[in-house]
């Protein structure tokens, strides 16, 4: 949703209440109420009562050291270590109330996604699914959030299905309990277009584009509207994307969302005249300063050039992107090498805390049992005892079972990369031959295809190739990108590639089939980290 400046006078009753030593626990509830429609304020207010709750009991300490990881959060922060989240977590399981015990597992799962830890960020998340549904939904907007993030997980391990029901989860809770948004609606939308369902696609694009217009919201959701006129353009739906573009038609023009000029030139794409849709290709590519957006541009007017018979125009523009490819595959190792950290990092903690619990376990039978020897009465709740704790940890034993098995199967998946590099190569040098000879690579066509939601990038060894065209044409652009953001996620990098190229939110949509609320996160992210970065010309 859009995020609100706050007004300074808002500050005032927080600041009054917590230097009066007043209740703090109903200014935390207030400051907790403003996360979700005014996260900024949420930060400052909580800063500045920080000195007073440290003075506080636990309950207020750990709602406090909550919600500023929630305000961090919201405000598009990075979350950069599960250390105080985690005792929040403890603190909350042991002793509730189970609203706060769900978010709070919740922004352990936010933390572990941060931390580009799929596995325990999966836990988490299913666990905030599990309890909501064990105890009626106590904190809805917890759940709805839960199932938007286990979906992009299972989105990227291309189990759509599994995906579908979880989105459509959080889809119900959000109608169920009032505070459904175009963007929910759109994240639908987006998981039926991954199963290949588009007849539910398109109904759900109208259930967006009618919400828009009953809220009278439709200039804050322009990029939006954009992005079905795109989808409508390529399925040939002419009625449905001419009521797209009349609506971005009636902007004013300062208020015409980034990506207008390429939803007109998808337009004119597929339903002509060519000239106009090379006439909005070369807007998008003179004057848009990012090159992720450029590079799109390009790549389509090698395919419109195609069409025209103009094959020297179409070869100039498929030797900018093929050159750049090579150079990708050096910063896509280091992406592996951050992957491999990461994965020895989770066993090493996994083994760490595995011998932990096995030492506990130790301590409690050596003193269940000197306990039996001093009070025999008791020999028989105690054999209970030790014959139930057995199912508990044969219990926990399966259950890191499942996780293990998850693991292995990313852990294949990575593996495979490594195999295919060398064919990436002949690959692309194919490609360039192609074009020569008149018709287009099959490299560009996927991408080609991919940026127009007419296919998919199935596997990361397409990223590989698409990231070495990047690099080479600006050499040391992704090693900068380190250096500026060194704990970058792999999947923020594929975002930060795309935009160095030129393409706007909805082709990365297209591209990486994010959620909408994932990309725009990411892109505003990006763009406070890097955006001088993309921005220059090397």
């Amino acid at each position: 949703m859009k995020r609100r400046n706050s007004h300074l006078i808002l500050l005032i009753p927080i600041l009054f209440t917590a230097c009066h030593n007043s209740s703090l626990i109903e200014t935390l509830d207030y400051i907790d109420s403003l996360c979700n429609v005014r996260p900024d304020s949420a930060v400052i207010m909580l800063d500045s009562i920080g000195e007073y709750v440290l003075n506080e009991n636990e309950n207020v300490i750990h709602w406090w050291q909550l919600l500023s990881i929630k305000s961090q959060d919201r405000t598009d922060r990075p979350l950069v270590s599960d250390s105080i989240i985690k005792k929040v977590t403890t603190y909350y399981d042991q002793h509730g109330p189970i609203e706060k015990r769900i978010e709070s597992h919740y922004y352990l799962g936010r933390t572990y996604a941060e931390l580009h830890d799929r596995p325990r960020a999966l836990v988490e998340f299913l666990n905030v699914i599990s309890l909501s549904e064990k105890y009626g939904i106590p904190n809805p907007h917890a759940m709805a959030n839960a199932c938007s993030q286990l979906s992009e997980i299972y989105r990227r391990q291309e189990q759509y299905s599994t995906a579908l029901d979880i989105v459509k989860k959080g889809y119900q809770v959000a109608e169920d309990y009032g505070f459904m948004d175009p963007i929910y609606i759109m994240d639908v939308a987006t998981c039926y277009k991954g199963v290949g369902d588009l007849q539910s696609t398109r109904k759900f694009y109208q259930k967006a584009l009618t919400m828009m217009r009953e809220e009278d919201c439709l200039e804050e959701y322009s990029e939006m509207i954009t992005e079905i006129l795109d989808h409508y353009a390529r399925w040939g739906h002419k009625k449905q994307a001419d009521e797209c573009l009349q609506i971005l038609e009636s902007f004013s023009p300062e208020k015409r969302p980034k990506n207008y000029f390429g939803g007109k030139a998808s337009y004119f794409e597929y339903f002509g005249p060519l000239d106009s849709a090379i006439h909005y290709n070369r807007i998008e590519l003179m004057d848009s300063t990012d090159y992720l957006k450029c590079c799109y541009s390009a790549r389509t007017l090698m395919a419109l050039y195609l069409k025209k018979g103009n094959y020297q125009e179409a070869c100039r523009y498929a030797m900018a992107y093929v050159e750049a490819n090579d150079s990708m595959k050096s910063q896509l190792k280091i992406a592996q090498t951050q992957d491999a950290n990461n994965e020895y990092q989770y066993y090493r903690d996994l083994g760490a805390e595995t011998e932990a619990y096995k030492q506990a376990s130790k301590a409690r039978l050596h003193l269940t049992l000197t306990i039996a020897l001093a009070i025999i009465v008791l020999l028989f709740v105690l054999t209970a005892y030790l014959s139930y704790q057995r199912q508990m940890e044969h219990k926990l034993y399966l259950h890191n079972q499942v996780i293990q098995n998850q693991k292995e199967e990313m852990r294949l998946k990575d593996a495979t990369i490594s195999e295919q590099q060398h064919e990436v190569g002949n690959l692309i040098r194919h490609t360039l031959s192609s074009v020569v000879l008149n018709s287009p690579s099959e490299v560009f066509e996927r991408f080609q295809n991919a940026a127009k939601g007419r296919g998919r990038i199935k596997d990361d060894i397409e990223w590989e190739e698409l990231a070495a065209t990047l690099d080479l044409q600006y050499p040391h652009f992704i090693t900068s990108v380190y250096e500026r953001w060194p704990l970058i996620k792999p999947d923020e990098l594929h975002v930060v590639c795309l935009m160095k190229m030129g393409l706007n939110n909805t082709q990365i949509m297209n591209v990486t089939e994010q959620p909408k609320t994932s990309v725009y996160r990411r892109i505003r992210k990006i763009r406070q980290n890097l955006d001088d970065l993309i921005k220059t010309q090397t």
